[in-house]
Formats: C-alpha cells, sequence, structure tokens
C-alpha cells in the first residue's frame, strides 16, 4: 500500500481530473486507506476539478470516500454536493440513494441545494414512472437522515388518494 501511494502521490499532478474518481474507487476496492498528505492532496484536486465532474464521477468519489471512512474537508464535501446538485438530473433514483448513503456515512447532511435538486428529480421521476420502490426508498432514507423536504415533494411521493373533488376547508 505505502509504495502504491507514493508513486500516485509523485505523479498525481499529471493525473487528468477524471482520474481522481477512478483513483480513489480503487483505493477503496482494495481497501488502501490514503494517508492523510494524499487525501488532503486528492481533496484539493477534487475541489478544483469539481466543476469539470460528471454526476456518476461524484457518486464514485463520495461513495470510494464513504467506504474507505477517511476524515473530509468541508471545501471538498460542499464542492462535491454542489457539483451532484448541478448534475442531478443524470442521476437515477437508485444512484441518489447511493449518494444519500455515502454521506450518510461520512456524517454529512445533504447541502440545500442538493435536497432541492434531488427533490425536483424524484418529483420529474415519480411524474413519468409513478413511485416505484426506489423512490420510496429514497424518500425514507431522507427522512432517516432528517432532511426537511418541500411540501411539493412529499404530496409527489405521498400520493394522496383522490376524494372525487370535494375538498373541506
Amino acid at each position: 500500500g505505502e509504495s502504491l501511494q507514493r508513486q500516485v502521490m509523485v505523479s498525481f499532478h499529471e493525473f487528468p481530473p477524471s482520474a481522481i474518481p477512478k483513483v480513489m474507487s480503487a483505493l477503496a476496492e482494495l481497501g488502501v486507506v490514503p494517508y492523510w498528505v494524499l487525501m488532503h492532496t486528492i481533496q484539493d484536486s477534487a475541489v478544483e476539478s469539481a466543476h469539470t465532474f460528471s454526476a456518476q464521477e461524484v457518486l464514485a468519489l463520495l461513495k470510494a470516500v464513504a467506504a474507505l471512512g477517511v476524515k473530509t474537508l468541508p471545501p471538498f464535501t460542499e464542492a462535491m454536493q454542489q457539483r451532484a446538485a448541478e448534475e442531478c438530473r443524470d442521476l437515477e433514483p437508485g444512484d441518489i440513494l447511493g449518494l444519500l448513503y455515502a454521506l450518510t456515512k461520512m456524517r454529512e447532511v445533504p447541502s440545500a441545494s442538493l435536497v432541492a435538486a434531488i427533490e425536483g428529480r424524484v418529483i420529474e421521476q415519480v411524474a413519468r414512472f409513478g413511485v416505484g420502490e426506489m423512490c420510496l426508498r429514497l424518500v425514507d432514507q431522507l427522512e432517516r437522515m432528517q432532511v426537511a423536504t418541500s411540501t411539493e415533494f412529499d404530496a409527489a411521493v405521498h400520493p394522496r388518494p383522490s376524494d372525487g373533488g370535494s375538498h373541506v376547508g
């Protein structure tokens, strides 16, 4: 693990940004916890390159970080959540669930912008496909994380039985 990390460290500045999630995923698969200096470098690079990441790359990166249990810096989690929010339309409900699981493991609370993006994405999915099992699990996870969701979102994922239009009050 040591020599591998040293190699990564030395050649890191030559990596394209898209390599960052791959490097982290590889380390996570090997169960190699990056030592602090390398983790710091990776996080700094990820923050700088965040705007280039796809939704899947953000997901891979957060999953790897969560799996390794490494300490993260606020700028890193903020940048990743921001990017996930921007690219949320490319995530399926199952991906979003994976993202929430990763954040939970990292003891992070989803940012307001990420929650809003997730809500929009789920509402869109529900409108097209109805409330599937994945959506219900997603809602369940948001509740577990004690995330306050909008009334619009709650109405979409907990459809009220129609009462023939006789609204009281």
